[in-house]
């Protein structure tokens, strides 16, 4: 682990009382733009911290009666991901590389998906999947 599980506790809890302020959105914007042309992926979706970093979960989840899988994990060169979702429900499904660059969104309503990563490199990268009754965020490893 890289950080001691007080450190770890500690920095969850900052980052639930000290939610980002519209001075970090503009310090993140201006950086990007000027200097590093890279961006705080925690400052751009916060809602990641709890979902990489808080306690580790099963593959499976349960949101409001929809049960996401995303599996294997460290992945090769592909990643299947499992909704029991009601006929007809719409998500939105996206890739993000470890700086927070959007690699894809796509709109889906079909209960299983398959994420191709055989043309991009190792590393980390966040799934997202989005609905108006979900909300699901996992860290997938790629080692090839």
């Amino acid at each position: 682990p890289c950080f001691e599980p007080w450190a770890l506790s500690l920095l969850l809890k900052w980052n639930t009382q000290d939610t980002v302020s519209q001075k970090e959105i503009n310090r993140n914007n201006a950086i990007y733009t000027t200097v590093q042309h890279n961006r705080n992926p925690y400052i751009d979706h916060p809602e990641w911290v709890t979902s990489i970093w808080g306690p580790a979960s099963s593959v499976s989840e349960n949101f409001n009666n929809i049960s996401v899988s995303i599996f294997p994990n460290p992945a090769v060169n592909y990643v299947h991901i499992n909704l029991n979702l009601t006929n007809n429900t719409n998500y939105e499904l996206s890739l993000f590389n470890s700086d927070g660059t959007n690699i894809f969104t796509k709109y889906k309503n079909n209960r299983e998906e398959e994420i191709d990563f055989s043309g991009l490199p190792d590393g980390v990268y966040i799934v997202t999947l989005k609905s108006e009754n979900f909300f699901k965020a996992q860290k997938i490893v790629v080692i090839k």
